[in-house]
C-alpha cells in the first residue's frame, strides 16, 4: 500500500495479519526502562549525551510463558548497573512517546534518629517505606552522625 496524506498526516494501511501475529508475539513481553543514572565522575556534554542516547528507551522483555513474565515482573523495579529497571506489562499501541512518568527520584531526610538507628541496613529499611532505595548519601552511608540522614528513593 502506498502512504495516503491526511492533513499534514501520512497514513498507511497495515498488514492485519502481521500485525494480529506481531501481537501475539508480544502478549507475554514486558516493557523496562532505566529511569535513574549514577555516574562515579561528573561527565562532559557529549559523553553524558552519547551515554543517554544508549541506555534511555524502553526495552521489549519477550517470555515463552505467562509464568516466567509474572516472577519477574512481581518485583517491578530491578537494581542494575548504571540504575534502576522499570518493568511494566506490555498493552496493544504501547506508544513510548505518549507515556506520562510517574515517578521521580527525590532525597528524603529521617530526621532525629538515635543513634542505634545510624546503622545502613536500618536506615534502608525505613527509607523503604517511601520508595525503592537508590542510594545513601556519603554522610549516611558512612555513618557521621548529623542532623538527618538521606536517602534517594
Amino acid at each position: 500500500m502506498k502512504p495516503v496524506r491526511k492533513g499534514l498526516y501520512l497514513t498507511v494501511a497495515v498488514d492485519e495479519g502481521l500485525h494480529k501475529q506481531w501481537v501475539l508475539e508480544l502478549r507475554d513481553s514486558l516493557i523496562g526502562r532505566v529511569t535513574h543514572v549514577c555516574w562515579d565522575k561528573p561527565l562532559v556534554q557529549a559523553e553524558l549525551i552519547k551515554k543517554l542516547t544508549a541506555i534511555w528507551g524502553y526495552y521489549i522483555f519477550q517470555f515463552s510463558c505467562g509464568d516466567g513474565r509474572e516472577r519477574i515482573f512481581a518485583k517491578r523495579t530491578w537494581k542494575i548497573i548504571p540504575g534502576l529497571l522499570r518493568l511494566q506489562r506490555w498493552v496493544q499501541d504501547f506508544n513510548p512517546y505518549k507515556i506520562s512518568t510517574s515517578v521521580a527520584q527525590v532525597w528524603i531526610r529521617i530526621l532525629e534518629s538515635p543513634l542505634e538507628y545510624w546503622n545502613t541496613n536500618i536506615i534502608t529499611t525505613l527509607a523503604s517505606a517511601v520508595g525503592t532505595i537508590i542510594k545513601l548519601d556519603e554522610r549516611t552511608a558512612s555513618r557521621s552522625m548529623g542532623r538527618f540522614s538521606r536517602v534517594l528513593v
